[in-house]
This record gives C-alpha cells, sequence and structure tokens, in this order.
C-alpha cells in the first residue's frame, strides 16, 4: 500500500479525533512511534497488513464500523490531503463524473511516478461503464478487496464537488454510482 495512505489515515485520526485516540490505536497496532511505524515503511510502501490492523483497531477505538471508517477516510482523503498532496490532477477534474472516468489513469500516472513504481504499488484498477446518463457502473479490480474504501472514496468525490451521490454494492468487485439525484 502507498505511504501516503496511511500518512493521510494518522492526520485524520489526529485532526478529528486528537492524539490521545491516535497514540491508542498506533499502541494497539503495535505502532506505538514513528521508529516502530518506520519499520514497516518499503520505500515509498506500507505494510498492507499493518495498514488493515490500524482500521481495525480505529474501529474499535472510536466504536465505529468497517464503513464509517471508510467513509471518514474517503472524504478526508479527497477533500482534504488528496487535493494538497495532489494538486494537478484536482486542476484537470471538472466534476464527480469526470473525476471517477479518470480515476483509473490518475492511479497508474501517480504510481508510475513513485520511486517504486506502478508494480509494487498493486494500486486498484477501475472499469468504467455509463449505463445511464447519471448512473455509472464501476468495476473495482484489487488484490486488496478494499471496495469499502472505494465507496467512502466515492462519497468524498460527492461531497468534493457538492454532487449528490448514491452508491449500490452489487458484489466486492462492482458498484452502481447515481449522481445528480435520488433513486436506490
Amino acid at each position: 500500500m502507498r505511504a501516503p495512505i496511511f500518512l493521510c489515515l494518522i492526520e485524520l485520526i489526529t485532526k478529528k479525533f486528537g492524539r490521545e485516540k491516535l497514540d491508542k490505536i498506533l499502541s494497539a497496532s503495535g505502532l506505538s512511534d514513528n521508529r516502530t511505524y518506520m519499520q514497516y515503511f518499503n520505500g515509498f510502501d506500507f505494510s498492507d497488513v499493518k495498514f488493515g490492523e490500524m482500521v481495525k483497531n480505529l474501529c474499535i477505538v472510536l466504536d465505529i464500523t468497517k464503513e464509517q471508517a471508510a467513509d471518514a477516510f474517503g472524504e478526508y482523503w479527497i477533500c482534504e490531503y488528496a487535493p494538497r498532496e495532489y494538486p494537478k490532477y484536482y486542476a484537470q477534474i471538472k466534476s464527480a463524473e469526470d473525476f471517477l472516468t479518470k480515476l483509473d489513469s490518475i492511479h497508474s500516472e501517480v504510481t508510475a511516478d513513485s520511486p517504486s513504481g506502478t508494480e509494487a504499488a498493486h494500486p486498484p484498477r477501475f472499469d468504467v461503464e455509463h449505463i445511464d446518463k447519471n448512473i455509472l457502473r464501476i468495476h473495482y479490480k484489487s488484490r486488496r478487496r478494499m471496495i469499502d474504501f472505494y465507496i467512502g472514496l466515492v462519497k468524498g468525490i460527492g461531497v468534493y464537488f457538492k454532487t449528490p451521490v448514491e452508491i449500490r454494492k452489487i458484489s466486492e468487485e462492482e458498484i452502481e454510482v447515481r449522481m445528480g439525484s435520488t433513486g436506490y
């Protein structure tokens, strides 16, 4: 997993819930300080296993569901962290639909530019189909099987572009996104 995802989670917890909660989550995950969690970095990557432990312990400490954690992360990543860290991509995007249809190529470009490259990162891939004027069917392909975090990102995209989005999870590899109206 890319290190910025882990660093964003650390920042989110600190800003939204406080340093005390972060310390509890890190401690429960065996990552009590910078020196401890630095051993789980490999260049620009962070251990998938340790990230999973962080999410599990975040849910326990904050008494929230995995879906709530994914939604909080998605909104924070899309609305605060990524615009600051990856502004050139936001300059190219004009709408929620535009973002969703370009996300696969953005992922490829960002990870190709990183020190360990695309292969080491194993980014999720997205095939987007236009089902109707305001409905996209998105096929999510990832060895990490973190579709709930992808759904949180999609919700964050809706918040960022002030576009109502409704998401229907079809399977662990597929969702439908209705933009701008209600109906699911």
